[in-house]
């Protein structure tokens, strides 16, 4: 994986993670990084966040099924990370 494919998921899950955690509305979370992707990461970026918000009571069911004891409520970017690596192997592979 490359250091931008990285970078482009990351920036999804800072994006989610805002969007759980502070109430921020995903438009605003996404115009924020936009400028500073390329616009096929940013297809990627839009795709991963608008997919795990959409099923994210499905992802949360998967994440727990998986881990042996939940998060803290602090790791909301660490569960959002995780969230979109499950839904992007569910949904975009």
């Amino acid at each position: 994986m490359s250091r931008a494919s990285q970078a482009t998921r990351a920036a999804a899950a800072r994006a989610v993670a805002s969007v759980l955690g502070n109430g921020r509305s995903l438009d605003a979370a996404l115009a924020a990084q936009r400028e500073r992707l390329q616009a096929s990461s940013y297809a990627l970026q839009a795709s991963l966040c608008y997919g795990v918000l959409r099923h994210r009571s499905a992802l949360e069911w998967m994440l727990s099924k998986l881990m042996r004891k939940p998060l803290p409520a602090r790791e909301g970017e660490v569960q959002a990370l995780l969230m979109c690596g499950i839904f992007e192997l569910w949904q975009l592979s």
